[in-house]
């Protein structure tokens, strides 16, 4: 009964989990961009690297330095937070404009809102999972 009463749940799957998608996605869209089937964007090709990046420090925290990886993360995941931002508020230019075609005439999973919206949740879901793996030091092995 003890034992029931001290269990802590581990999120340890759930968390490589979240780190393997994030390299998942890393990985296919580069591989989208690399051939060809979309317009080699800046901001996007910024974002997915962050994001790619961001996913094997989430997959490696344990391994790392806790006061290293929370500097690091900190700042790539604002760095990618802000080229994420700067894109969305120029998609919400173009709709003040009205100029704003949604998905560019293409499919609408290529638009450039959803997307760096979508980017903007991934990065601030990485920076707060790995700046919350990273906050007990202690109990953690250096």
């Amino acid at each position: 009964m003890n034992s029931q009463r001290n269990y802590q749940p581990s999120y340890s799957r759930l968390i490589r989990f979240f780190g393997i998608v994030s390299i998942a996605i890393f990985l296919i869209t580069w591989a989208i961009d690399l051939t060809g089937l979309t317009y080699p964007c800046p901001y996007c090709r910024t974002q997915r690297t962050i994001i790619g990046i961001l996913g094997l420090i989430l997959l490696m925290t344990s391994r790392l330095h806790p006061l290293l990886t929370k500097y690091i993360v900190t700042v790539l995941g604002g760095y990618g937070f802000v080229v994420a931002a700067m894109q969305h508020f120029m998609g919400w230019d173009d709709i003040y404009e009205g100029v704003y075609k949604f998905g560019n005439g293409g499919p609408w999973f290529f638009d450039e809102m959803l997307l760096s919206g979508g980017a903007m949740f991934v990065i601030v879901a990485q920076v707060f999972t790995t700046l919350l793996l990273t906050t007990n030091c202690n109990k953690r092995p250096i």
